[in-house]
């Protein structure tokens, strides 16, 4: 069928309409003994059986025909969703993200500690390791806007932060010296760089947890370093 013609399609209409027709002569069959003065103690039950049974089978096809046409001019008149890109999967989130807000609402995920992406049109700005809640703003990502003019959400991380379970090996301008292998974060106010750790079970690594090492990724708060693994 033609969505684009539906309303204007005689063959639609008519195909409603002779299910109407039906459903209407089938109801004055089975009435008709009635109106001719039988006593309905007289009809025998199948007979009232039969009638009921074509009279419900008529009416669903009348109503089943009238929704469908109804569903497909809904479908043609309401407007496309444009469909979001999440952030997105890499080997630190594996598991991708869900959304939780657009620009300007809360982002909720009560009980836990997730990492926040926020932004839009593929690019994004992220805040670790956050708990419970953040709000959708350019000011709760401390005045980033990675997609100037363009509509932006939030998005959590479908796995719980990596960072949640991290141990503070140093602040900064000091050395974090951990054994094996794992991910040192450098940051702050959930701004972090990550410098991975390749070591032997039992070797001790040394890292000066400093922005000369890893870069600036928060300038207006002091910063420090955790380890995971």
């Amino acid at each position: 069928m033609d969505v684009k013609n539906i309303k204007n399609n005689p063959y639609n209409n008519l195909a409603i309409f002779s299910v109407i027709e039906q459903f209407g002569r089938v109801f004055l069959r089975c009435s008709f003994r009635r109106l001719s003065g039988i006593s309905p103690s007289s009809v025998p039950g199948a007979f009232m059986n039969s009638c009921a049974i074509r009279l419900a089978k008529q009416l669903q096809k009348m109503l089943i025909g009238v929704l469908s046409v109804f569903a497909v001019l809904s479908a043609s008149t309401s407007p496309a969703v444009a469909q979001e890109t999440p952030p997105p999967t890499t080997l630190t989130y594996p598991k991708g993200w869900t959304k939780c807000a657009d620009e300007g609402g809360p982002c909720w995920f009560l009980g836990d500690v997730r990492d926040v992406a926020f932004g839009g049109n593929g690019n994004f700005v992220y805040l670790l390791a956050v708990q419970d809640s953040v709000a959708c703003t350019r000011d709760e990502f401390w005045d980033n806007d990675p997609s100037k003019g363009q509509k932006k959400s939030c998005w959590y991380s479908n796995f719980r932060s990596r960072m949640r379970t991290g141990t503070v090996c140093a602040a900064e301008g000091q050395t974090c010296t951990v054994t094996g292998n794992g991910t040192v974060w450098f940051g702050g106010g959930g701004q972090f760089y990550a410098k991975q750790i390749t070591a032997a079970p039992n070797q001790q690594t040394s890292v000066y947890c400093h922005r000369n090492v890893f870069g600036d990724p928060h300038q207006k708060v002091g910063k420090y370093c955790i380890f995971t693994r």
